[in-house]
């Protein structure tokens, strides 16, 4: 069954063409299949302040439409400390374990498709 994702219309407007422009630039800095240290801070810095601008907009939307929306989303608070340090030192020890098992699967592909392992695309110059 298909039917068409529910989606705020601040994505449309705004988070959408800031995506487009990001990775516009993105593969205008990687002209040389390389990031040096100056195309990493501008992209860091990019990220950064969209971040801030995020959160600064998403503090002055108090609409109830939005409150309701998070009320709904969100599971009914537990009041547990130690269940929630259990839950974010669980999901990290998966995050770790996901990550190491990518990292090794993803030599080995390059190991069985006789890749190298050392591509210029992942060189840091400065």
């Amino acid at each position: 069954m298909l039917h068409p994702l529910k989606v705020q219309l601040r994505l449309l407007k705004l988070d959408a063409p800031i995506m487009v422009g990001a990775s516009l630039v993105v593969i205008a800095m990687l002209h040389d299949l390389r990031v040096d240290r100056i195309e990493a801070a501008i992209l860091f810095i990019g990220i950064l302040s969209y971040t801030l601008f995020s959160v600064r907009l998403a503090r002055k939307e108090t609409s109830s439409e939005v409150k309701q929306e998070f009320q709904e989303a969100l599971p009914p608070k537990l009041d547990s400390p130690r269940r929630d340090v259990a839950v974010v030192l669980g999901g990290l020890g998966l995050l770790v374990l996901g990550s190491n098992l990518l990292v090794e699967h993803s030599v080995s592909l390059a190991r069985i498709c006789s890749l190298s392992i050392r591509s210029p695309w992942l060189e840091c110059s400065g």
